[in-house]
């Protein structure tokens, strides 16, 4: 089964686009949505740290009944562990649950308080998901495990294992299955002899772009795994990961990218894969198409071998709009040749080689410009995140002009992309929506580029200069409002305006003087 993963993290969406978009991925085969709640449903138990825009419970029962008319199997998907910021904000008497004061991103483990606050929120959970039979309770990137002295004296294993151990008790009693993130697990493999063999991992990984390949690109609790041969790989290997040794190649040179999926397997557990079609290095404009086309592509082609679940992630910290994910969504394997690529981009009228090696100039994203920080870009308001610093970065780089000419190239490749798009949308191919998305998208990415490069070079009159990008921020600003209000509630759209327009008036407006 083929599962959208919907995360709420950012922007919520309006409840009819939310039934719309059951709806089409019922249609283009998906079997399952699971919804990353983050703090987009009013938990009864403890609602201070809701969004202004989250749904009741009773919403999203109706939202998951909805879907299960649909035949969609929908269920929630819940932080507990790492991936707290939504809930650890400064001013909140939960802050208590840290790991670390004043660090919000992980709770305590080892805290009694901890527990009884995830376990008011599974409880929550399954309520307003109508008691699904699954639930997903999160738990990757677990980076600060044991620096709390209650934690002092327990292996990270140990304190792994405790906390999930009590986390799938609470869930198994309502009924349904757990399914927990696979990275913590896999760096650390000892856990794995002491958990539930009914837990459902989720390995994942969003580099991936083939099954087998040379070398690995990532192996979890190894660090220095990238470019390395099998060969090397194996020499390398950490003692505490022996146990992956079998797996990782095939003896022959090649490397297993779904290693973990096989261990796993070995070890007697469910496994569920996981691609992304929004992931970190993406701009917040657009995603990058042929990225997300072969990682979706190869972890197809690894589900369908390992008889697994996939798992389509959308990670929303990303903000481009899903409309403009649905090519890698509709990837079934690595293939891209012309008949693959006009399937995918059915929804703008048609890939083709051509345009898919312009939107790959197109969609390189500036770093701190159009990729963000996430914990600034959704908690420093007024938003800023240092524009000019990361300008300055591109600036005194030793590869500055090699950097200035790659943004000249994408402002080229936007502007030929844009074109292409919208003559499909005059001549009526494609979908209306998922053109203007995409045409926004591109334009956003020229206007950034293009501001960078004025920030580059000298300008003769700087003061006109930046009044003009000013005044086409607005214009976009507009032109972005009308086409992104039919999905996004009025919060998160206003909070997308900050993020992608205002920020950068501001900073334009205060370079001004």
């Amino acid at each position: 089964m083929r599962i959208y993963h919907l995360d709420l993290k950012v922007a919520m969406f309006q409840e009819s686009w939310i039934k719309d978009w059951f709806s089409r991925l019922s249609e283009q085969g998906y079997g399952g949505v699971c919804v990353e709640v983050d703090n987009k449903l009013v938990f009864p138990s403890h609602p201070e740290f809701a969004a202004s825009d989250a749904l009741t419970s009773d919403q999203w029962r109706g939202l998951a009944r909805f879907g299960k008319q649909l035949g969609l199997v929908v269920y929630p998907l819940i932080q507990t562990l790492g991936h707290m910021e939504h809930v650890l904000v400064p001013d909140t008497p939960l802050r208590k649950l840290a790991e670390a004061p004043g660090n919000p991103y992980m709770f305590c483990p080892s805290k009694p308080a901890t527990h009884a606050f995830i376990l008011d929120l599974i409880r929550d959970a399954n309520e307003a998901f109508d008691h699904p039979g699954r639930i997903h309770l999160g738990g990757d990137e677990c980076r600060l495990v044991g620096m709390c002295p209650h934690c002092h004296g327990q292996s990270l294993a140990d304190l792994l294992v405790g906390y999930m151990r009590q986390l799938y008790a609470a869930a198994s009693t309502l009924g349904m299955q757990v399914e927990f993130w696979a990275d913590m697990v896999l760096a650390h493999p000892e856990t794995l002899d002491h958990l539930p063999t009914d837990i459902r991992f989720v390995d994942w990984l969003y580099n991936r772009t083939c099954v087998r390949g040379p070398d690995l690109k990532h192996c979890w609790g190894y660090p220095t795994t990238a470019g390395l041969s099998a060969a090397q790989l194996l020499e390398g290997l950490p003692s505490h990961l022996e146990p992956l040794r079998p797996f990782l190649t095939d003896g022959n040179g090649v490397c297993n990218a779904f290693y973990g999926a096989h261990y796993l397997k070995s070890k007697g557990y469910e496994v569920m894969l996981a691609s992304g079609v929004r992931f970190a290095g993406d701009s917040y404009a657009l995603p990058r198409t042929r990225t997300n086309l072969l990682n979706v592509g190869a972890t197809e082609e690894a589900a369908v071998e390992l008889g697994a679940d996939h798992l389509v992630t959308s990670w929303a910290v990303r903000l481009s709009h899903p409309e403009t994910t649905w090519p890698g969504m509709l990837a079934t394997d690595t293939s891209l040749d012309e008949a693959v690529l006009a399937r995918v981009g059915a929804s703008i009228g048609g890939l083709d080689g051509g345009l898919l090696a312009t939107l790959d100039q197109a969609q390189q994203g500036l770093n701190g410009i159009d990729i963000l920080p996430e914990p600034l870009m959704r908690y420093q308001r007024p938003f800023y995140a240092d524009w000019l610093g990361y300008v300055r970065e591109i600036r005194t780089a030793p590869d500055a002009a090699e950097r200035a000419g790659a943004i000249r190239q994408r402002i080229q490749a936007a502007a030929t992309a844009q074109e292409t798009l919208q003559a499909r949308l005059d001549g009526g191919s494609g979908d209306r929506t998922a053109l203007r998305h995409w045409i926004v998208g591109l334009r956003l990415l020229h206007l950034r580029a293009r501001q960078v490069l004025a920030m580059l070079e000298p300008q003769a009159n700087l003061e006109a200069s930046l009044r003009l990008l000013i005044e086409e921020n607005h214009r976009l600003m507009g032109d972005f409002i009308e086409v992104w209000r039919d999905s996004l509630t009025p919060t998160s759209l206003a909070n997308e305006l900050e993020i992608k327009f205002r920020r950068d008036i501001r900073v334009l407006t205060e370079i001004l003087g």
